[in-house]
Parts: C-alpha cells; structure tokens; sequence
C-alpha cells in the first residue's frame, strides 16, 4: 500500500510503499477513499504533541469501505473505556500512536 510517513520533526511527509495491513482480532481493513490533515497532525510534525513516535502515517480522519464492501466513517478514538466522564489509560487515536488514515 503506499502511505503518507512522517520520518521525524519538522520533515516532509514522504510517500512510501509499505506492506498491505491485515486485520487482527476484532479489526477491519478500510479500503479508503478520504481522508483529511487537521491541526492534529501539524502539531505532530513541528513536534508539538505528546508521546511523538517515527515512522508514522498521520491523519485521524477517513472514510472508505471495508473488504466486504461495507461504507464506514472512521472513528479514530481507540479503547475510551466503560466510563462515559473521562478517557482510560489505554485510550489513543489514530496517527498516533498508532498508524492513521494517510495510506490506501
């Protein structure tokens, strides 16, 4: 798949091919057709944002369709928890710290 990879602050993003993703336990692969930049992602570039990891593909946003043709909105938070009031250890969004929507 080619993606959008930030190597480091204040760097270009870079188009990159990189292996096709599989789905693990309780995922899916989206098949995207839009995804966005956002101030998020510019603050990860200047190097303006916590917990900053290289290589990463940016972008938290998206939209496309599963494998089995399925249409979906991203919703990048990640693990929230069962407590509506605040966010758990584990919660994380898309494009950091994990990989984000800038790839096929």
């Amino acid at each position: 798949m080619k993606a959008m990879v930030l190597n480091g602050i204040e760097q270009e993003l870079q188009l990159t091919e990189l292996p096709n993703l599989t789905a693990g336990l309780g995922q899916v692969v989206v098949n995207l057709k839009a995804a966005a930049l956002n101030r998020r992602d510019a603050w990860i570039q200047m190097g303006q944002y916590g917990g900053l990891k290289f290589p990463i593909i940016l972008g938290s946003d998206g939209c496309g369709r599963t494998e089995d043709g399925h249409a979906v909105i991203i919703d990048p938070a990640l693990d929230w928890g069962h407590d509506s009031r605040a966010q758990q250890k584990s919660f994380r969004i898309l494009g950091l710290p994990d990989d984000g929507t800038l790839a096929e």
